[in-house]
C-alpha cells in the first residue's frame, strides 16, 4: 500500500514539473515565433532626466531586461547595479552590444520609479515605458517573467532566454553567443 502511494506522488511530480517543463518550453518558443518590435521616440531616463535617443534602436545585438507592470519596478531598479560586470565585461563590443532595461510600472508608481532612478548611480539608459506599449507591440512575451531577459540578434529574433545573472549556464551561453555574433573583444 505505501509503495503504491509512494509511486502515486512520485509519478504525480514528475508529471508536474513535466508539465511545467512543457509550458515553459511553449512559452520560449512563442517568444521566439516573432521579431521583438521597440516603440520609435522610446524617452529613455538617465540619471533621472529624460532623453529622446531615437538612433539608439540600431542593429547589433541587444540584451532586453523587461519589467512589467505586474512586477516591483523599484525592486529591479534597486538591483541594477548587479548589471555592471556583465556591462563591464562587453564594453569593448561598443555599439554592437545594447542593452535595453524596459521597465512598465503601474501609474501609480511612476512618479516612485523616476525617484528610485535619480537615486541610484545606473550610467546606462533607462525606458520609462508609461503606455505599455512594449507589451502592446509584443503580444508574444509570456507572463512568465524568468522569461522577461533575452538576448536579440540584429534582426531582433530572439536568440537567447534567460537572465544570466540568475543562471551560470545562461551566462556562458550569453558571452559564447556575443563572441561567436560579434567576435572576441579587441
Amino acid at each position: 500500500m505505501k509503495t503504491t502511494l509512494y509511486f502515486i506522488y512520485l509519478l504525480l511530480l514528475v508529471l508536474l514539473f513535466g508539465c511545467n517543463d512543457t509550458k515553459i518550453k511553449r512559452e520560449i518558443q512563442q517568444l521566439q515565433s516573432k521579431a521583438i518590435s521597440f516603440p520609435y521616440n522610446m524617452n529613455f531616463t538617465i540619471h533621472g532626466r529624460d532623453t529622446l535617443i531615437s538612433e539608439y534602436v540600431e542593429n547589433g545585438l541587444k540584451l532586453v531586461i523587461y519589467t512589467d507592470s505586474v512586477e516591483c519596478s523599484s525592486c529591479v531598479i534597486s538591483k541594477m547595479y548587479l548589471w555592471n560586470s556583465i556591462i563591464e565585461n562587453t564594453e569593448l563590443y561598443k555599439d554592437k552590444l545594447k542593452f535595453y532595461y524596459i521597465l512598465s510600472p503601474q501609474r501609480q508608481h511612476i512618479e516612485k520609479v523616476r525617484s528610485a532612478l535619480n537615486v541610484i548611480d545606473f550610467e546606462y539608459p533607462v525606458i520609462i515605458d508609461t503606455l505599455g506599449k512594449f507589451a502592446k507591440l509584443n503580444p508574444h512575451l509570456p507572463e512568465n517573467k524568468a522569461l522577461h531577459t533575452f538576448l536579440l540578434d540584429e534582426n531582433n529574433n530572439v536568440i537567447l532566454v534567460g537572465n544570466p545573472l540568475r543562471n551560470k549556464k545562461i551566462e556562458e551561453m550569453f558571452y559564447q553567443i556575443v563572441e561567436e555574433k560579434l567576435g572576441k573583444p579587441e
